[in-house]
């Protein structure tokens, strides 16, 4: 039997009886919203820029490109903020269209025009897995950046919460309910205690659509959009395992992806210690 995993459809679609915000395990403006500006934030080595909430996420995976939630899926205009100062330069972009990935709960949009260079482009995850090959994966139990609604009120364009979790679970063809009808492979964290301490983050309503970045060197490398929660974990569509079919889809509209392998190549210093151990065998067995 595929595992059933409840989306956050339900509790998106009602009024929720508080301002929804990403769970974390102890939460502090400084550290964790990314519009207080704040020297604290703890994603302040990164390029947030790419990501936009105007009611629904939008993450720009190439010029015109961006990656959205069926189910909660963003159309529209989007408004990007080219730092984490909410009274910053921003650029605003209209709608064009969108495009589901198959049955999953993944959708490709695209915006009437570009967004432009000062508006990060984020790369994919390259590394495909399943739920029988996750525990020799690169990806398990390597941590990740979790984005989410702040929950604070103001504008919504700002409402920009980000924590973190460890990637702990993999499992093939999830059925969201309701509507059963997306069948997606699903990346899995869960709510520990430590944990990541006051970072560690756990999905709630209106955090649909959401991405998932794991960090290669200074880079955020996307791999998951965020689908659903059960009581003990949160759940991401795992964007890798359909880059042909999202590769399509921007490269009909003559663009590509950008693939991003979750192991960083050697630094040349450490290849030249490896050549120095080479070098040293050889001269031993010599």
């Amino acid at each position: 039997m595929k595992p059933i995993i409840a989306t956050l459809i339900i509790s998106t679609l009602c009024t929720p009886a508080a301002l929804p915000a990403l769970s974390l395990q102890s939460y502090s403006a400084a550290s964790h919203h990314r519009f207080a500006d704040d020297p604290a934030f703890i994603g302040n080595d990164y390029d947030w820029s790419g990501v936009a909430y105007d009611g629904d996420w939008f993450t720009r995976i190439s010029d015109t490109y961006y990656v959205t939630a069926w189910h909660a899926r963003a159309i529209g205009p989007a408004t990007f903020y080219e730092t984490n100062d909410p009274l910053g330069t921003t650029v605003t972009v209209g709608w064009d269209s969108l495009t589901r990935i198959g049955s999953t709960d993944i959708a490709i949009g695209r915006f009437s025009s570009s967004p432009g260079s000062s508006i990060a482009i984020y790369g994919i995850a390259d590394e495909t897995t399943t739920q029988a090959t996750f525990a020799s994966s690169s990806y398990f139990d390597m941590e990740a950046f979790v984005v989410g609604l702040n929950g604070t009120g103001g504008s919504t364009t700002t409402n920009f919460r980000v924590g973190r979790n460890e990637l702990d679970g993999f499992y093939d063809d999830v059925v969201l309910v309701p509507p059963a009808a997306n069948v997606t492979d699903m990346i899995t964290y869960d709510r520990d205690t430590p944990g990541l301490g006051a970072d560690e983050a756990y999905l709630q309503s209106g955090d649909s659509g959401g991405p998932t970045f794991i960090t290669i060197g200074s880079e955020l490398v996307l791999i998951g959009i965020h689908a659903g929660t059960d009581p003990t974990l949160s759940a991401d569509s795992f964007l890798t395992n359909y880059i042909t079919e999202i590769s399509a889809i921007v490269e009909a509209g003559g663009e590509s992806l950008t693939l991003i392998s979750p192991v960083p190549e050697p630094s040349s210093s450490l290849l030249i210690a490896l050549g120095a151990v080479i070098l040293s065998l050889r001269r031993r067995v010599s």
